[in-house]
């Protein structure tokens, strides 16, 4: 704690300076000035907090030093020297502020006495600074956050009042930084934006809320693009400016505005400040036939591909989808939990098929959690993923189900698409599944079922070979005749004759 000593005679601030060991007692002692002009030099080059002054001197007194520091406002103590008929000064003294006083012929133990009263006095000053400089703070806070949440210009408290500039030409933004900034740096902010326009800087929770002033007859915008840069450098944080509003009362319409911003930070990833002007051109993502296709593709992922496959599948859509020039939170939000939900109601089709219970609808985060973070919406996929094929393969059935289906629906033309849709599994999966089982593809495989029941037609039932090509699927008799004789190396009626003949 810095101290200075204030006396005309150079015996006396010397003596006092070095009678004591201050460096000892925690106290620095800055070179004594002689006067009290000197004194104020001294003061607004070194700060000092403790003051011992001589109450008389030449030219300035320490009367006028008390005054001084009085409409300064400096935290700061007194301790004014006095002689015995002083009384009368050392009054008015205490009356500007002064602390205390000592008599010049005071020993060294009672000026240390009172200078350790003085810090005291002092550290006591401070925390009562700090807590009111803290309730100001608050009651600016709550009156700012009131007024952009109600509108209500009547909120704002008098301190408030006094900071935010008001005009006939004023014209106010709101600016919201994802980022909660207080104590030092929140000031280092506020000074480095002040020095291009005005923003009184707030912390709300967890965001900063700066309420911007400007000039609607100056180029106030240039100078909120420069500010909004320099803050930006600092803090490696995108800034969020609402729409221009005239009135205090109409904050709120700003705030909401930024608001609507906040998502777009991970869309515009470009862009250190976002405004209603870059986004207003954006109509969000449509659906499309590109989407559909990779419904398609996550439904695959889902039954039969790997968690690499799926991770890398939804960080090229997310891609997709952030990168399109018309992408706006909601549409992508859209999108995604159209995507899920879909995937939960195959999901469940395919546990209703295999007498399962149906899985428990879980309700995909926040999208502003997902979107700045994709391993959040990886994790609801891959439980998707990973449930599916555990109780898939716990039932792995579905593949007699499957040839079942094929054997008894051989008079219809029945595609692999047609048969997946009724086990519940994608066509690939299926496709896959069923040359994993018998060693081969869907068609050849169709293709064997239908010949060997044609076959054993052709022995049971008189029926022409018209109506046996119709019950195993063929609706052209001469097409099945020739694919009869590829398998079998005779034509139908060849094949019933030599049958019976073997007979």
């Amino acid at each position: 704690m810095k101290v200075l000593i204030v006396d005309d005679e150079v015996v006396i601030r010397e003596a006092i300076k070095d009678v004591i060991c201050w460096e000892e007692y925690g106290y620095e002692v800055i070179e004594p000035a002689g006067s009290a002009e000197d004194a104020i030099l001294k003061m607004e080059r070194y700060a000092p907090e403790i003051m011992i002054t001589d109450i008389k001197m030449g030219g300035k007194s320490g009367l006028d030093l008390a005054k001084y520091v009085k409409e300064m406002n400096l935290l700061m103590e007194m301790i004014v020297l006095t002689g015995y008929d002083d009384f009368e000064f050392v009054q008015e003294a205490l009356r500007k502020g002064v602390g205390d006083y000592l008599l010049k012929n005071s020993n060294p133990d009672e000026i240390l006495a009172a200078v350790h009263e003085a810090k005291e006095r002092l550290l006591e000053k401070r925390k009562e600074r700090d807590r009111k400089k803290m309730e100001d703070i608050r009651g600016i806070e709550e009156s700012i956050q009131q007024l952009i949440i109600s509108s209500d210009a009547l909120s704002l408290n008098e301190t408030a009042l006094q900071l935010i500039p008001q005009s006939h030409h004023s014209v106010y933004k709101v600016v919201i930084i994802k980022q909660s900034i207080t104590g030092d740096q929140l000031k280092e902010m506020e000074k480095i934006w002040n020095k291009y326009l005005f923003g009184l800087w707030v912390s709300i929770q967890d965001q900063t809320i700066i309420v911007v002033h400007q000039n609607s007859q100056t180029n106030s915008d240039y100078l909120l693009k420069m500010a909004s840069k320099k803050v930006c450098q600092q803090l490696r944080s995108t800034l969020l400016i609402g729409e221009a509003v005239h009135k205090l009362e109409q904050l709120s319409i700003s705030y909401r505005s930024a608001q609507s911003l906040i998502l777009y930070q991970w869309i515009l990833t470009d862009l250190d400040v976002i405004n209603p002007n870059d986004v207003q051109h954006r109509a969000g993502i449509k659906s499309s036939n590109f989407i559909k296709e990779k419904e398609e593709e996550l439904v695959g992922l889902i039954t039969r591909g790997q968690a690499e496959d799926l991770e890398m599948w939804l960080n090229t859509f997310m891609q997709y989808l952030l990168r399109h020039p018309h992408a706006t939170p909601d549409s992508i939000h859209f999108v995604i939990q159209s995507l899920y939900i879909t995937k939960i109601r195959f999901m469940n089709r395919a546990a209703q098929s295999i007498g399962k219970p149906e899985w428990d609808v879980i309700t995909l985060p926040d999208t502003n959690q997902w979107l700045s973070d994709i391993n959040v919406l990886l994790s609801y996929f891959e439980r998707l993923r990973r449930e599916y094929q555990n109780v898939m393969n716990e039932h792995s059935n579905f593949i007699h189900v499957a040839l079942h289906v094929m054997e008894e629906n051989l008079n219809e033309s029945l595609t692999l698409s047609d048969i997946a849709n009724k086990v519940h599994v994608h066509p690939n999966y299926l496709s896959e599944s069923l040359k994993k089982k018998t060693g081969k593809p869907y068609v050849e495989l169709m293709k064997e079922m239908r010949m060997k029941k044609a076959q054993e037609l052709l022995l049971s039932l008189p029926a022409p070979v018209r109506q046996i090509a119709s019950q195993v699927g063929y609706t052209d008799w001469k097409y099945f005749a020739s694919q009869f004789k590829k398998y079998t190396g005779m034509t139908p009626t060849q094949y019933r004759e030599k049958e019976k003949e073997d007979v």
